[in-house]
């Protein structure tokens, strides 16, 4: 379930990428960096090396919000 989960995040996000239009800025190369050395301080590497992300919301409004907002991306 959770690698089903992973492929989920990871479509979505290549979904996300396509649609929003993006220029190959040195400011665009440097947050990207970014948010890939902070995603990297919160995963783990499983046993075939593969990045593991997991995740704990504050609550359930939490949830709501976020899916909402992902739905509003994509919608």
């Amino acid at each position: 379930m959770a690698e089903a989960g992973g492929q989920l995040i990871a479509a979505a996000c290549t979904f996300l990428g396509e649609r929003i239009p993006q220029k190959a800025t040195n400011g665009a190369e440097q947050m990207a960096r970014e948010f890939k050395a902070r995603l990297e301080e919160c995963m783990e590497r499983d046993e075939k090396g593969r990045p593991r992300l997991t995740i704990t919301l504050p609550n359930e409004a939490a949830l709501e919000n976020l899916s909402r907002s992902l739905a509003a991306l994509l919608g």
